[in-house]
């Protein structure tokens, strides 16, 4: 697989940017303990994945909401021993 294969990835868009946010900070809120379901954690970076092929994968809102607030998230996510959360956070 490449690195810049998206094929099990499906873009996510909004119609509002509330959505968006509302989403965000769901995905803050599982990615910001590594002990929770790996699965859940997973499926939130897979999410990440989705909004930033998205319509406003690349809006202020994201990447300013990303940079302040997600970024920090995901050093956790390096260092988790299941593979497919290393995976996904790459």
């Amino acid at each position: 697989m490449e690195l810049d294969d998206h094929s099990d990835i499906t873009p996510i868009n909004y119609k509002k940017e509330s959505e968006l946010i509302t989403n965000l900070e769901e995905i803050l809120e599982i990615t910001k303990d590594n002990t929770k379901d790996w699965k859940k954690r997973m499926n939130a970076l897979k999410k990440i994945s989705g909004i930033s092929l998205g319509n406003l994968g690349t809006s202020d809102t994201f990447l300013r909401f990303f940079n302040k607030k997600l970024q920090f998230n995901y050093a956790p996510q390096f260092l988790d021993l299941r593979s497919s959360v290393v995976k996904e956070s790459c």
